[in-house]
């Protein structure tokens, strides 16, 4: 059975519930701490360096994956043969989670940067579907909301001007990624950018560049060592809020 204090957040009726970091973002609701992980589903830690390939699109759900550091990028690809990034994940996202269900790996996962990574055997949650049905339905609602929250997310990046879509992309980085202070945010590159709006990378860095001239998006003071390889911006929430709702 679960132990109260393994979870991150818990309203004292077993349920998950979503809590707000230090840092002032609100978290994932389905989150564990890694020692109830590691117990729980029998996980063990892995790390991907940046670009390395975390499972395959199509590929059978052997391995459902928490995400603990990093960020991982979502890649589908289209009848045309293109490939576009449909979803980033960072810190405390499950990622396969359809495999409860028997479907298959539905995107390609890459790490954008290095990403350390809990690794659960699928087995181990048709275990927990037995021994913690309350654990396993949880598991299930969560896949539906990040269902939703998925085609939300394609519908708010895809419609609009670009100008309004790359502040709401910028939003968007800012909001997952918990191991910076609220008002900071680690940049894509333009490409990836690109490719997530649907847009030229020409379009996104003369947005951004209009962005960082108006201060909108300003250098961070300093920048912690594991996130050297992309850039670090503090931002103007207010100004890019109103510039995404345009």
């Amino acid at each position: 059975m679960l132990k109260g204090n393994e979870f991150f957040a818990d309203n004292g009726s077993g349920e998950f519930v979503a809590r707000t970091a230090q840092n002032g973002k609100t978290e994932d609701g389905l989150q564990l701490t890694d020692a109830a992980i590691a117990r729980l589903f029998s996980a063990r830690p892995a790390h991907y360096a940046a670009k390395a390939m975390i499972y395959n699109e199509g590929g059978t759900v052997d391995t459902v994956y928490v995400v603990r550091r990093g960020m991982v990028k979502l890649i589908s690809h289209l009848p045309n043969g293109r490939a576009r990034i449909v979803r980033v994940h960072s810190t405390g996202s499950w990622l396969g989670l359809g495999g409860l269900l028997g479907q298959p790996y539905e995107h390609t996962a890459i790490a954008v940067d290095d990403v350390e990574v809990y690794r659960i055997p699928a087995n181990e949650l048709l275990r927990v579907k037995e021994e913690n049905p309350h654990l396993y339905c949880r598991l299930i609602e969560h896949w539906f909301d990040y269902l939703q929250e998925a085609d939300l997310w394609i519908a708010e990046l895809s419609t609009g001007a670009i100008k309004a879509r790359v502040a709401r992309l910028v939003n968007f980085l800012s909001e997952i990624e918990n191991q910076l202070p609220s008002n900071e945010v680690r940049l894509l590159t333009c490409e990836e950018m690109a490719d997530i709006l649907g847009a030229t990378p020409e379009s996104v860095s003369r947005v951004l560049a209009e962005f960082k001239r108006n201060k909108l998006l300003s250098p961070c003071p300093t920048t912690n060592p594991p996130y050297n390889t992309h850039d670090c911006y503090q931002r103007d929430e207010s100004a890019l809020n109103f510039i995404a709702q345009h």
